[in-house]
């Protein structure tokens, strides 16, 4: 696996310089780490009942929106469970699960909110499956991580192992620090990325617009959201008097609109002393007038450069990033050779996010992503983005590669960068 260094020898000839924060040198210390439990209780009517039946319980058909009556911290197959669980700012309360003596499957319908599920069990670790069919394992026993569960989702988890059991936790009314307005929240933080301003509009309003005063010198991400416009909405973006978006559809889920799972962003260097503002407004089709629907919501975030970032490939990387409610730490780089077609990547022993890049590919040459014998998505070469991430690469996943379609050139450059989960 490529260093720091090795990266900088291979970028030299191309007078591009990788800045060392000394992140790889902290890989371990954000790690998680693996607590062993071995807890043995009187298990609940129902678990013993389950265990009767052979071990395995199913939970269908679990309360959906909100919740509005939190259930209180309880035990379940034996272990204690917390009454709450914050991703990304956000605060989760428990309102059900399931357990078994030796496997646990829940299923859940699909709700208009997000909801996490996290899990248990006695002994060092417990393998898991859950949406696409996914497995893997985690040493984290004492519901002290989670899968994040987006709304509208309707997946299945199974746990396997000794004392196993799955916990639900439903959104809360709680909104993070930063910029809220009728339940819609621009968060204060996101991947090290600090909120400058933002605003929601009313409902029917057509325009929204933040500042950019107070930005400073680096580059920005503008983050904006549209919902409720019916079809044949186009969304458009100005940055100081200047187009800068324009793109159909009006149906944005307004959950965490400044996040970096799903968004409607761009990213904009202002020049010193720039000030100015951002626009957002929605009009039926690309040239016609405003749109009027007493449904429409607008909104728009400006969010300062990151805290720190590491060159690689003609681009920037940021220090963090956020995927499926968690914050991960970049911990590795990888690159190809120049003029390279193929580059390999695998978990460095831990569940990882892997970022593709690619640069110096000519017109029309793109990049397609491979997971085994699996298609997923085109990376496209985009100096000014940080690439594609296909999700978490887990420690006993086959090799993601990236290769090129279409020619190479001299130029052309891959790499993928490596995130651990810090939280």
């Amino acid at each position: 696996m490529s260093t720091i260094s090795d990266l900088r020898e291979t970028l030299d000839r191309h007078a591009e310089d990788l800045v060392d924060t000394g992140l790889t040198g902290r890989a371990g210390a954000v790690r998680r780490q693996v607590r062993v439990a071995r807890r043995r209780r009187a298990a609940t009517a129902i678990v013993a009942a389950a265990v009767a039946l052979g071990g395995t319980v199913t939970a269908v058909g679990l309360a959906e929106g909100r919740s509005s009556t939190p259930q209180p911290a309880s035990e379940l197959g034996g272990h204690a469970v917390p009454a709450q669980l914050t991703s990304l700012g956000y605060t989760y309360a428990y309102t059900d699960g399931v357990a078994g003596a030796e496997s646990a499957t829940l299923s859940l319908p699909a709700t208009n909110a997000p909801r996490l599920v996290s899990w248990a069990a006695s002994g060092d670790g417990l393998e898991l499956t859950g949406p696409r069919h996914d497995a893997w394992s985690s040493g984290a026993t004492h519901f002290d991580d989670f899968a994040f569960v987006a709304a509208g989702d309707h997946p299945t988890f199974t746990a396997s192992g000794d004392d196993v059991a799955l916990a639900v936790y439903e959104l809360t009314d709680a909104a993070p620090e930063g910029v809220t307005r009728d339940g819609i929240t621009f968060r204060q933080q996101v991947a090290g990325q600090s909120l400058l301003d933002a605003a929601v509009a009313d409902s029917g309003a057509a325009r929204a617009s933040a500042d950019i005063e107070g930005a400073g010198a680096g580059r920005l991400t503008v983050a904006y959201f549209c919902t409720g416009g019916g079809d044949g909405t186009t969304v458009h973006v100005s940055v100081a008097g200047m187009p800068a978006a324009s793109t159909a559809g009006c149906t944005d889920d307004t959950f965490d609109p400044g996040g970096i799972d799903g968004r409607r962003s761009l990213s904009w260097t202002p020049p010193p002393g720039g000030t100015g503002q951002v626009r957002v407004w929605a009009t039926r089709g690309p040239d016609g007038p405003e749109v009027v629907d007493p449904d429409l919501r607008l909104g728009v975030g400006i969010y300062g450069p990151a805290e720190s970032t590491e060159r690689t490939a003609g681009v920037s990387l940021p220090a963090l990033t956020e995927r499926d409610g968690h914050v991960w730490q970049l911990v590795d780089v990888e690159t190809s050779a120049p003029g390279a077609r193929k580059l390999a990547v695998t978990a460095p022993g831990q569940d990882v996010v892997a970022q593709a890049l690619l640069t110096g590919v000519p017109v029309g040459t793109h990049g397609q992503l491979h997971s085994g014998s699996r298609r997923l998505s085109w990376v496209l070469a985009d100096d000014e983005q940080t690439g594609r991430v296909p999700g978490v690469l887990r420690a006993d996943d086959p090799a993601l590669r990236l290769e090129l379609v279409g020619p190479a050139g001299p130029d052309a450059r891959m790499a993928f960068a490596l995130y651990s989960q810090l939280g």
